[in-house]
């Protein structure tokens, strides 16, 4: 499921960016709880008074939210940053499934074209490679479908294995943490040869 916090700043937030920097580095460990399998924060696009200012998605188990909710992380959040929200929204949805309507209106082709980084053109790369499903791909990991869609598919780039694991984490691939995308490039360095 999807876990949706939407937060709107109190007046005493001086430094929105400094706060959303801290709110990030908190939330980072969020994956290592059982079940809980990616985190992004998104900042508004737009400020206005009538808008929230923050929103923080976690993709999850919904089993998991109990171990979420006792974690740390979930009273450090409270405690620490409690004095700088106004107000909170809580929204908890399911991931978008085959033949569900996904964002924008369009019929989603499948369950993998609702994580992130995950369109059509790579939803049917995965398919064609035996990878149906988000759970899939969580347990194949992203090397391993970035090899299997390699072997059809020589352009496969870099691009692509760092969006398969962002999609695993559950968040945009420029979210992945440096030390991730060091791995990911050496591996992308080492396997790209097989296909040239």
């Amino acid at each position: 499921m999807l876990h949706y916090i939407l937060v709107k700043y109190s007046p005493a937030v001086n430094d929105r960016s400094a706060l959303e920097r801290e709110i990030r580095a908190l939330f980072a460990a969020a994956p290592s709880i059982p079940g809980v399998h990616g985190v992004s924060v998104h900042p508004a696009a737009i400020r206005a008074e009538n808008r929230h200012d923050l929103m923080i998605v976690i993709n999850m188990e919904q089993a998991a939210l109990p171990s979420f909710d006792a974690s740390s992380i979930h009273s450090r959040w409270k405690a620490e940053f409690g004095r700088y929200i106004a107000h909170k929204t809580i929204f908890d949805c399911d991931t978008p499934s085959s033949g569900s309507l996904a964002y924008g209106g369009r019929i989603s082709m499948g369950e993998l074209s609702g994580l992130p980084n995950i369109g059509p053109v790579v939803e049917k790369q995965l398919n064609a490679a035996g990878v149906k499903t988000g759970g899939e791909l969580r347990a194949l990991g992203a090397k391993e479908a970035w090899l299997r869609i390699q072997a059809f598919d020589p352009s496969a780039c870099i691009h692509r294995l760092l969006a398969l694991e962002g999609a695993i984490r559950g968040v945009p691939k420029a979210a992945l943490p440096p030390e991730a995308r060091a791995e990911l490039k050496a591996f992308y360095l080492a396997h790209r040869a097989r296909a040239r």
